[in-house]
């Protein structure tokens, strides 16, 4: 699996990054791979992404993919901090790489 990923990993980020609709010029840096790790993913965008793709059938239900972001979101430590509450209302691109492997 992790070859396949590493394979497809310019193609899953652009998609990652063209379904994200967090503004990111806050967290603007070099080069697109690290603003890609800054980057997150809200429930809204998951499941435009999945909508756009028609991923949502008789296999992978709309609750299955909701089940999935919520397992895949970071845990954090402090909930009520300003980092706690993006890493917990959105996912990462590792986030969404493991969420997209839940389903």
């Amino acid at each position: 699996m992790d070859a396949l990923l590493q394979y497809h990993e310019l193609t899953l980020r652009a998609l990652f990054r063209a379904f994200s609709s967090e503004d990111i010029s806050f967290v603007y840096t070099a080069n697109d791979k690290e603003r890609t790790e800054e980057m997150r993913m809200s429930l809204e965008d998951w499941e435009t992404f999945h909508k756009a793709f028609w991923l949502v059938d008789k296999d992978i239900s709309q609750q299955a993919v909701v089940q999935s972001f919520v397992w895949s979101r970071m845990r954090v430590i402090n909930e009520h901090s300003k980092g706690g509450q993006r890493k917990l209302t959105g996912l990462s691109f590792q986030d969404f790489l493991e969420a997209f492997g839940l389903e």
